[in-house]
């Protein structure tokens, strides 16, 4: 089924509901999970009120954001990662229902103010807190504000994966990436993350290279390995060696890594980039 905002009528009839102008034509479909959306200067309130009823959400929209101007295009994306690109730029929180073998959105509340509340839904309130990602650069560096929310289970953790692996979008994927950066331990995420270094955007490989940059705990040398082997982008490949030796150098490394390490510095005398030759040679004369 299909809602649409475009008003009809004959010539000189006025068409328009309360709130809503006959200019702002808006669909939105729901099926399997899967949603699609197109909307033209749509206002929100009406947007999110009709996603709400083709999925089974509900949402709780401030007066005040109701009524600002959208317009959106998706086809049949997953429920979460559309959420996640409606409610951009938004602080919300969101109340997850038990279906079956698995869990899904039940409430999205769009009312949690920025700062303290957010922080005790973080704690352990029923909501998850989910601060969306700020719409800066995605190589700034991670803040406890510029997130898009933390997964705090390992049933959140296995829906940001596939949507590394499903969705589309690379903004989708780096806002699935910004939803894990932010636990209190990285170590079930950075191998999540470092996954998405071999990711096809280039956007989404730079934004988990610099998640990585900022952790305090273990980051796959594998991963980092193939980067600095692999990728297209000469900056990245030195970006993955200098992240790497920094691993070496925090951690007990086993003997794999540092032969994985030491090959891959060997290799790099003679990429085809002078930067990766430069800091391969510079990394083995100091050895």
């Amino acid at each position: 089924m299909a809602f649409s905002m475009q008003a009809c009528g004959s010539p000189g009839e006025e068409t328009s509901k309360p709130g809503i102008s006959s200019a702002t034509p808006m669909m939105v479909t729901a099926t399997a999970g899967l949603v699609s959306i197109e909307a033209q200067n749509a206002p929100l309130g009406a947007v999110l009120t009709e996603f709400g009823q083709r999925t089974q959400i509900a949402f709780l929209i401030p007066e005040a954001m109701k009524s600002e101007s959208v317009t959106l295009s998706f086809q049949r994306r997953p429920v979460e990662e559309v959420l996640q690109q409606v409610l951009l730029g938004k602080f919300y929180a969101v109340e997850y229902r038990q279906d079956g073998a698995k869990k899904v959105i039940a409430r999205v509340d769009l009312s949690v103010p920025q700062g303290p509340m957010v922080s005790r839904a973080s704690a352990g309130s029923p909501f998850s807190s989910v601060p969306t990602a700020n719409g800066s650069s995605v190589r700034s560096a991670p803040t406890s504000t510029g997130n898009l929310g933390t997964a705090r289970t390992d049933l959140e953790l296995a829906q940001v994966e596939h949507s590394l692996r499903e969705s589309q979008e690379p903004a989708a994927r780096i806002a699935a990436l910004n939803g894990i950066a932010h636990r209190e331990t990285s170590e079930a995420v950075n191998p999540i993350i470092a996954q998405a270094l071999s990711d096809r955007a280039p956007e989404v490989r730079e934004a988990a290279l610099d998640m990585l940059k900022y952790s305090l705990d273990p980051v796959p040398i594998p991963a980092l390995a193939a980067m600095a082997s692999k990728d297209a982008n000469p900056a990245f490949r030195v970006e993955a060696m200098i992240l790497m030796m920094d691993q070496l150098a925090k951690d007990e490394p086993s003997q794999e890594d540092r032969d994985t390490v030491l090959s891959l510095l060997n290799r790099g005398l003679t990429d085809p980039d002078p930067a990766v030759r430069e800091f391969a040679t510079m990394q083995l004369v100091d050895k």
